[in-house]
């Protein structure tokens, strides 16, 4: 999944290395209505115009012709800070997509996932949306129409307002913040799933989950996203394996004694394959003959964060 992804040869990743990021699971029951998430894109909310590195990712591409722009570039996003302030169960890895393994028969009205079809459209327009702002207010127009036209807005570059973009939460999104988006009309429930189903959608793609589970049966996910080897996420991983040796919750989810007193819990010995113990930061990374510049380097940088010697820890 990572090496959909286009990246320069000196961009410090390594796509073909993925990392393992412990999130959680969901177990949703027919009828709950508590589990409801509007429309929203994680990934951070107004570091996606504060962060420098992160900016850049739009900026270069949307400002001079976002018809052009390439949303798939990874190079910016490699060194990008997209939760500065700290978000409760946010990620601080990089993931290039999120997803989850459906554990569940599930389809469309039974709490399922719900997607915004368009990926470069939509993420060009929410990032250029603090720039504008309507010279008449929907209430003034007298229609909806006339409101959405584009003679009623004007570049306004003094306003200091970021709709639906709250420090430490995600990227929220409606008809009142973002009205040429139309999520609530435009937005789609994902296909019928059945257990071992993946389903993964973009870093920036805008998603959101149904208000109410019809079904009759659970709701059960495993997230799990897709994350690349870059320093930033082998400082990450180094944090991981401490709290998964001790059998307590990961750094992005702390709290709690979670299963440090379990007898039977998993070790790094049932980690079996070189795949899976260097997913963990227990095996060293290996160059490719055919690794680009900036992949030697964060492979480098990675085995020298994560203590790695000669395919042993120091920890």
């Amino acid at each position: 999944m990572n090496e959909l992804w286009d990246a320069s040869p000196t961009s410090e990743i390594s796509r073909r290395n993925p990392i393992f990021y412990a999130d959680r699971c969901r177990e949703r029951h027919a009828g709950d209505t508590s589990f409801a998430l509007g429309p929203h894109s994680d990934s951070g909310t107004i570091e996606r115009w504060e962060n420098e590195a992160y900016s850049s990712c739009y900026r270069e591409g949307i400002v001079e012709n976002w018809e052009t722009w390439n949303p798939w570039n990874i190079d910016g996003r490699v060194k990008a800070n997209t939760d500065m302030y700290d978000s409760p169960g946010g990620s601080s890895v990089f993931r290039t997509f999120q997803g989850w393994l459906a554990l569940s028969h599930t389809g469309p009205g039974e709490g399922t996932l719900r997607v915004h079809p368009s990926i470069k459209h939509a993420t060009a327009y929410f990032w250029m949306r603090p720039f504008f702002s309507p010279i008449k207010n929907e209430e003034e127009c007298a229609t909806r129409d006339e409101y959405l036209d584009a003679d009623n807005w004007w570049l306004d570059l003094e306003s200091t307002a970021f709709p639906g973009s709250p420090p430490g939460r995600g990227q929220e999104f409606s008809d009142a913040t973002h009205p040429h988006l139309e999520v609530n009309k435009v937005i789609t429930s994902i296909p019928r799933v059945e257990p071992g189903d993946f389903v993964f959608w973009h870093c920036d793609g805008i998603h959101a989950v149904e208000a109410k589970h019809g079904g009759t049966g659970d709701s059960s996910v495993m997230y799990i996203g897709a994350a690349p080897l870059t320093a930033a996420n082998a400082e990450y991983l180094a944090q991981q394996r401490a709290t998964f040796l001790s059998g307590v919750p990961p750094p992005d989810y702390p709290g709690g004694k979670g299963e440090s007193g379990f007898t039977g819990r998993p070790t790094d010995g049932d980690l079996k394959t070189p795949e899976a113990r260097r997913g963990m930061g227990f095996e060293k990374f290996v160059v490719a003959e055919n690794a680009t510049e900036g992949e030697q380097v964060v492979i480098r940088a990675a085995n020298d964060i994560l203590g790695l010697t000669e395919n042993k820890v120091n920890i």
